[in-house]
């Protein structure tokens, strides 16, 4: 017990942390100094890639606010519209050269004015949407510049929800799956374009395959048969080596190479901290790397000839190596998203950071090596533990209350309430009216929903609850059925789609009914209606 209410430990901790992030913040470099900060044409950035010629890019985000799916967005640069843009201020600034009024007030600032840098002119379309991995967002383009494969999210033959490799080709504008229900990430072309390397999952089992760039001959290249994490594997420049960030035993996410001849694997760096997203530099000598050492993200370059490593940058917000510019020589690199989008900072890859070393009082810092005050001893997390006894899972163990919600109006009470069971798998649903009018017309419905095996299936039992009115046409009256019974139905849902927005389903139900029919009449002020004593004959 620390004798603090929780409300105000909470804004102690708040004040503490916040002294310490801008106080580690104000020492670290701002991210206009380690690169020029470059903006796409999208509102909302979640990753991007350039193609080798530049002429395209992939877009993978957002370009309307109020959009639900992620877009994939090829834009195109517009260079007929650049140059028909470009003449016309051309027309327009000799124009103003000789204009006489300009002479004769001497008007010499606006001709001496600062040229604005012509805008780059983008057309772009939409290839695809719906929901991307989040690790798959890496894409790679061919080194012809007319097809890209990414990552991306789709129901396989069971209606189970795995990701999988797809490739766009932009010759016929159609897209196409190139694995199926691999639990595929993170595809990139080979330097010829022939073939694609991606990583595949089974259970917590990654390896590394191959495939030709129709999807045909796919080949596993790793053989792990123990928990690994596989990140992110590249080509070399020169197609001998491929770079791949892996978590082996350790569990230490490190670079490895491994070597397209022999197949030989390599450990390349060794960091406490994880190191991923490996960018080769075209020589093929160097790679630049994403490595939390100094417990932010940051930029490192390493030399393959020495074996030593750089860091390029000390940003407070983070950075993230994501690829070569082309026909450049800076690293391409993406931030956390700022307000509402990503940023894109060009960083030179061996450049030397500005910062010193951090200085913070230690009442600000402890907190990131303080130990808890009662340590668990003699525990060790690998000894094999045993099961005393397993029962088998009943529902009706645990019960959840989800919501209860009461409407009162001037004639009804009406009442809603949810309960599930510890897993959310039986759902029962009661909803009651108690009628207050003296006509003692109290109305009920129970629903059962049951999730747990096959396509869910449920049990209603209602009460005067599910009603449908007949107005007759230039009339009065109204005919209103008022329907009691037991339904029992089953959902089977469905989609032939790719998106996680299109889902169908079908519903079949079976019904035991008692129906009364009541003639209403409408009253004087046409809303309301009441029971007619007229004859239904």
């Amino acid at each position: 017990h620390t004798g603090v209410e929780v409300k105000q430990f909470n804004e102690d901790w708040r004040r503490h942390m916040n002294t310490y992030y801008y106080g580690y913040r104000s020492q670290k470099e701002p991210l206009d100094e380690i690169g020029e900060v470059v903006s796409l044409p999208i509102k909302k950035l979640d990753s991007f890639a350039f193609s080798s010629d530049s002429s395209k890019i992939a877009l993978l985000g957002k370009d309307d606010k109020n959009q639900w799916d992620r877009s994939l967005i090829i834009a195109v640069r517009d260079t007929a519209k650049e140059r028909e843009r470009l003449e016309k201020q051309l027309k327009e600034d000799e124009k103003t050269k000789f204009d006489f009024f300009t002479k004769l007030i001497g008007d010499e600032e606006k001709e001496e004015k600062k040229e604005k840098k012509l805008k780059v002119l983008w057309d772009k379309k939409e290839i695809d949407y719906g929901y991307f991995h989040y690790t798959g967002e890496y894409m790679s383009w061919s080194p012809n510049s007319e097809k890209l494969v990414y990552t991306k999210y789709h129901f396989d033959e069971n209606q189970s929800m795995v990701y999988d490799v797809k490739i766009w080709d932009s010759e016929t504008n159609k897209t196409k799956w190139l694995t199926q229900s691999m639990r595929a990430i993170h595809p990139a072309f080979s330097p010829d374009g022939e073939k694609i390397i991606f990583v595949s999952h089974e259970n917590s089992v990654a390896n590394m395959y191959t495939m030709n760039n129709d999807g045909s001959d796919i080949e596993k290249i790793t053989s792990y048969d123990y928990e690994t994490q596989i990140l992110c594997p590249s080509y070399a420049p020169d197609g001998t080596q491929v770079v791949f960030a892996m978590a082996d035993k350790d569990a230490n996410m490190d670079l490895y190479l491994l070597e397209i001849s022999s197949g030989n694997i390599r450990r390349i760096t060794n960091d406490p901290a994880v190191d991923y997203n490996p960018i080769w530099h075209p020589g093929s000598d160097f790679i630049t790397y994403t490595s939390h050492s100094g417990s932010t993200p940051n930029l490192h370059t390493l030399s393959l000839l020495t074996g030593e490593s750089k860091q390029v940058s000390d940003v407070g917000e983070a950075i993230w190596s994501w690829q070569w510019t082309p026909k450049d020589t800076t690293i391409m690199s993406t931030t956390l998203k700022d307000v509402d989008t990503v940023r894109v900072v060009k960083v030179n890859p061996h450049r030397d950071i500005t910062t010193q070393a951090l200085s913070l009082r230690d009442k600000y810092t402890r907190w990131r090596t303080t130990e808890p005050t009662y340590l668990l001893k003699n525990v060790d997390p690998k000894k094999p533990f045993e099961i005393i006894s397993t029962k088998p899972y009943r529902f009706t163990r645990k019960f959840k209350h989800l919501i209860t919600i009461p409407i009162p109006t001037d004639k009804e009470l009406l009442i809603i309430s949810i309960w599930t069971d510890a897993m959310a798998r039986h759902l029962f649903t009661g909803i009651g009216v108690l009628d207050y009018t003296g006509d003692n017309k109290h109305r009920f419905l129970l629903d059962y929903y049951n999730a747990m095996i096959g396509p869910g299936f449920g049990l209603t039992l209602s009460s005067l609850m599910d009603f449908t009115m007949r107005p007759y046409d230039n009339s009065r009256y109204a005919l209103i059925e008022e329907i009691s019974g037991v339904t029992f139905y089953t959902n089977i849902p469905w989609n032939r789609g790719e998106h996680m927005s299109s889902e169908h389903q079908f519903q079949i139900k079976t019904a035991y009914n008692d129906r009364q029919v009541q003639l209403y009449e409408q009253t004087n002020n046409k809303l309301d209606f009441i029971l007619s004593e007229d004859s239904l004959s």
